[in-house]
């Protein structure tokens, strides 16, 4: 599931931060290929962007039941 900082919170335990729609687009097709369907893609940007919805991210209702965090 692809989200964005516009959306109002989390709601899986595993997120995957990504640069951009296409990175998040391709991680997609691969969790869906490899029927992995617990991790939310959130495609975040890079420097100054990444560092401001970073923080978003840790405003958002469901931050607490994060487990895992990747960022490619």
């Amino acid at each position: 599931m692809i989200k964005t900082t516009e959306s109002s919170s989390i709601e899986q335990s595993h997120l995957l931060l990504v640069e951009g729609m296409d990175d998040a687009n391709f991680f997609a097709a691969l969790l869906k290929d490899l029927s992995l369907e617990d991790i939310e893609i959130w495609p975040i940007g890079i420097g100054r962007s990444f560092k401001n919805n970073l923080k978003i991210l840790g405003k958002l209702s469901g931050f607490a039941r994060i487990k895992s965090i990747g960022v490619i």
